[in-house]
């Protein structure tokens, strides 16, 4: 399994972001958390295995139905 808890760090701390880049009480994390053996690899097929979204650090998605709660916002380019 990809170890990548240390990855999103180094872009946080390069952009002066200090309230990202680490998974620690008061930090605004997104992060998504999947059943790895439930996931499908196909394209062309939805994936299932999808458990909890995190945004913002807030609870956004769980067990394939959003949540009340908006932790995040839309981004347009």
């Amino acid at each position: 399994m990809f170890d990548g808890l240390g990855a999103p760090g180094v872009p946080a701390e390069i952009l002066k972001l200090e309230t990202r880049g680490r998974l620690q009480p008061g930090m605004r994390a997104d992060i998504a958390i999947f059943d790895e053996r439930a996931t499908q690899w196909q394209p062309n097929q939805t994936g299932v295995g999808m458990r909890h979204v995190f945004v913002n650090g807030g609870l956004a998605f769980t067990e394939d139905a959003p949540m009340e709660t908006r932790s995040g916002q839309v981004l347009r380019a």
